[in-house]
């Protein structure tokens, strides 16, 4: 989901939400928010309802999320700038004004640098708390990840209150643009340059966060194996 409609298809999407789109921005939000909860809601008692095609379910419930993650971030990153302050008047007359999209990228990327780490510690503790109501409450010992689904639910439900009580511009801002775009290599009249993208520093970071997820994920499998 996250490759489909965050960088092959972004082009339509963010066509979808632009001030003159179809879809309003805040309410594709909210919808958005909405329906990860109700998901993440729902997500445990796959294997209850459907025990045939819970895993069929499950994986499709999973790349919905990721649908609906995709259509809220590009929201998020075509408001964000209409949303900061005016420059005063003759602030440009004795120096250019600083690349503002540039500095507001920079912050959100560093932010889900950090939140990413936080989540993900915050929901082992969950699962650490899911797997001691398992041995008093039967239900929890047989939807181990329950508890972290119903939490992470409730904090989508906080984010579609927030965003209920803001209010977006309705001014147009730059397109969102596809990563794709910047692993290209600048081109000049003779043709493409060499040298450096400078995207490889997040590539690294990205490739090495993917393998200790791969690596984490596969010493849990031997220990289940083992069990």
């Amino acid at each position: 989901a996250t490759l489909l409609f965050g960088a092959l298809l972004l082009g339509p999407v963010s066509s979808l939400t632009a001030p003159d789109g179809p879809l309003d921005r805040r309410w594709t939000m909210m919808v958005a928010d909405g329906l990860r909860a109700a998901l993440l809601i729902v997500a445990p008692l796959w294997i209850d309802w459907t025990p045939d095609t819970a895993l069929a379910t499950l994986l499709v419930t999973v790349f919905v999320l990721g649908v609906a993650e995709r259509f809220w971030t590009v929201c998020r990153e075509s408001a964000a700038p209409a949303m900061l302050p005016a420059p005063a008047p003759g602030a440009d007359a004795v120096r250019p004004l600083p690349d503002r999209s540039e500095t507001l990228g920079r912050l959100f990327l560093r932010t889900t640098f950090v939140a990413v780490p936080l989540a993900a510690a915050t929901l082992v503790a969950v699962t650490l708390v899911g797997n001691l109501l398992a041995t008093g409450v039967d239900w929890f010992a047989e939807h181990q990840v329950a508890l972290a689904s119903y939490v992470a639910a409730g904090l989508f439900a906080a984010s579609l209150s927030a965003v209920y009580f803001l209010t977006l511009p309705g001014t147009r801002t730059p397109r969102a643009r596809s990563p794709l775009e910047g692993l290209r290599r600048p081109k000049t009249g003779t043709g493409a340059d060499r040298g450096r993208t400078g995207t490889i520093r997040l590539l690294v970071l990205a490739c090495a966060a993917v393998t200790s997820a791969i690596s984490g994920a596969v010493a849990v499998s031997v220990l289940h194996a083992t069990d």
